[in-house]
């Protein structure tokens, strides 16, 4: 009794480890099929970190692109309004000139009236010369009747 007493320790036995054997193989697959898993997440992970970086350096590129571009805007806003400031001095400047030019063209409009009112002058200096009344003799008319009228030389 004591054979078929050990024969079913040893058979129970058997059977236990046979089951322990199943589990741990079962265990075993379950433990490869994790690393695995655990690899390919490794690698998942590893591929966004470099994705990752790559996105930080091409915000960062597009930061400094838009810093630059915000440079240049700035700068063509002052060139654009140094040449307004430069084209309203100009506006300015031509309009004073022309006002100049005006005042100027009156002022001698008036010396020529004023010059060929008097024909007794203009008759004095034609005697002086009968042919024609030429450049030179037009600028003695203005010297003199400037000279008599406004008290200050023509030249």
């Amino acid at each position: 009794m004591l054979k078929a007493g050990y024969a079913y320790l040893f058979a129970t036995l058997d059977t236990t480890f046979a089951i322990s054997d199943t589990t741990f193989a079962t265990s075993g697959t379950t433990f490869a099929t994790l690393d695995t898993t655990f690899a390919t997440l490794g690698t998942t992970f590893a591929t966004l970190g470099t994705t990752f970086a790559t996105l930080d350096t091409t915000f960062a590129t597009l930061g400094t692109t838009f810093a630059t571009l915000d440079t240049t805007f700035a700068t063509l806003g002052t060139t654009f309004a140094t040449l307004d400031t430069t084209f309203v001095t100009l506006g300015t400047t031509f309009a004073t000139l022309g006002t100049t030019f005006a005042t100027l063209a009156i002022a001698f409009t008036s010396q020529i009236v004023f010059i060929l009112k008097q024909p007794t002058q203009i008759n004095r200096l034609m005697s002086k010369n009968t042919e024609k009344l030429s450049i030179l003799t037009l600028n003695q008319i203005l010297k003199t009747t400037l000279i008599t009228h406004k008290g200050i030389p023509l030249s």
